[in-house]
C-alpha cells in the first residue's frame, strides 16, 4: 500500500500516536487548502534539499495539472450547458441537436 515510512519517536510522559491513511489525508487537505499548501511547499523543500526533486519538472507537471483541471471544469460545463438546451427545445416542442 505505497511506500512504507517509518520513525522513531521518544515521548517525554503520555502519547497518543495516530496513523492517517492516503486517502484520508487527501479528504482532509481538501478541506483545508491552505494546509495542503503547505505541506507541498515544505515536501518541495525537502525532496530539493535531497537532490531527489527536479523543479524544471515539477513546474511543468504542474502546469499540466493545471491544464487538465480546466478541461474536466470545461467539460463539465459544456455538459450542463447541453442538458440545459435540451430541456429549453423540450419546451419549446422543438427536437434538440445532436
Amino acid at each position: 500500500a505505497g511506500n512504507r515510512r517509518t520513525a522513531n519517536i521518544r515521548s517525554i510522559g503520555h502519547s497518543d500516536l495516530f496513523s492517517l491513511s492516503k486517502e484520508d489525508l487527501s479528504i482532509v487537505l481538501a478541506e483545508f487548502p491552505v494546509a495542503k499548501r503547505h505541506l507541498e511547499e515544505k515536501g518541495r523543500q525537502i525532496l530539493t534539499k535531497m537532490g531527489i526533486l527536479d523543479e524544471s519538472t515539477e513546474a511543468q507537471q504542474t502546469k499540466g495539472e493545471k491544464v487538465e483541471i480546466k478541461l474536466n471544469r470545461l467539460e463539465g460545463n459544456v455538459d450542463k450547458l447541453q442538458t440545459k438546451l435540451a430541456q429549453l427545445m423540450a419546451e419549446l416542442g422543438t427536437p434538440a441537436p445532436p
